[in-house]
C-alpha cells in the first residue's frame, strides 16, 4: 500500500503539472489511472480484511512476473535481430523458465492483466470491489484513446479550435476527478492503516477535493448560464 500510495502522490503531482501547463486531456488520462488505483486499493483492502494472504502474495508476484515478461520481450527482440547473440538466447530461456515456475505455483495457464485478482477484466474488478462504474472513467478513456471521439472532441470545446498546444480551458473536470480519487485512496488506506495516512494528511486531501468541487460547481453554473442565454 505504501508503494501504491506513493505512486498515487506522484500521479496527482503529474496531473497538477499538466493542468497548470494547459494540457487537460493528458491530465484526464492520468486522473483515470488514479481511479484504477482506487479500485485496486479497495480490492486489496477487502482481501486484507478477510485475511486472504494468497491474494496479497499473488499481487506481489504479479509485479515480479510483469518485470520478467518485460525483460523477456527485450531479449526476444535482441535474439530476433542478432541471431549470434548467445547471451540473449540464454537469458530468454531463463526468463521463460521463471515464468513457467510462476505458472506452476499459481496454477495459471496464462498471465493476463488482472490474473492476480482472479478476474478477466478491469470491469470485473470494479464489480468485485463493490464500487459502481464511473461515467467519468469512460469519458476519460474516450478522450485518451485515438478513436473517433478522441479525435473530434476535447474536454472543453469552448475555444472552438483544433488544438496543437496548451489551452486555459477544460481544467475543472480532470482536477475534480483527480482530487476525488486521491482523497478516496487516502481515506481507504487511512481506515485500514491509520499510521500510514495521518489525520492531517487525510484532511489535506479532502481540502484539495473540496476546492476542486467548488471550482467544478462554478464551472457548471457558468455553462448553464451560457445555455440559457442562447
Amino acid at each position: 500500500l505504501v508503494r501504491i500510495y506513493s505512486k498515487a502522490i506522484l500521479t496527482a503531482c503529474e496531473v497538477y503539472t499538466l493542468l497548470k501547463s494547459g494540457y487537460p486531456e493528458g491530465a484526464f488520462a492520468l486522473a483515470r489511472s488514479l481511479y484504477e488505483a482506487v479500485i485496486i486499493v479497495q480490492f486489496l483492502m477487502i482481501g486484507y480484511s478477510q485475511s486472504d494472504n494468497e491474494l496479497i502474495e499473488r499481487f506481489f508476484d504479479a509485479a515480479e512476473i510483469a518485470h520478467i515478461q518485460q525483460k523477456l520481450e527485450t531479449v526476444k527482440w535482441v535474439s530476433e535481430h542478432d541471431e549470434e547473440d548467445e547471451k540473449a538466447k540464454q537469458l530468454y530461456d531463463q526468463y521463460q523458465q521463471d515464468i513457467e515456475k510462476y505458472k506452476t505455483k499459481h496454477g495459471v495457464k496464462k498471465f493476463t492483466d488482472y490474473w492476480w485478482a482472479q478476474v478477466n477484466s478491469f470491469n470485473d474488478l470494479i464489480d468485485k470491489s463493490g464500487f459502481k462504474k464511473d461515467y467519468l472513467y469512460k469519458e476519460a478513456c474516450n478522450n485518451v484513446h485515438f478513436n473517433s471521439y478522441g479525435a473530434f472532441f476535447y474536454i472543453d470545446m469552448e475555444d472552438g479550435y483544433v488544438r496543437i498546444g496548451e489551452t486555459p480551458c477544460g481544467i475543472e473536470e480532470p482536477l475534480w476527478y483527480a482530487t476525488l480519487c486521491f482523497f478516496v485512496i487516502s481515506d481507504l488506506i487511512h481506515i485500514g492503516f491509520p499510521h500510514l495516512i495521518t489525520d492531517s494528511a487525510l484532511a489535506s486531501a479532502k481540502r484539495s477535493h473540496d476546492i476542486s468541487t467548488s471550482a467544478k460547481r462554478q464551472y457548471f453554473l457558468q455553462q448553464a448560464a451560457k445555455l440559457q442565454s442562447k
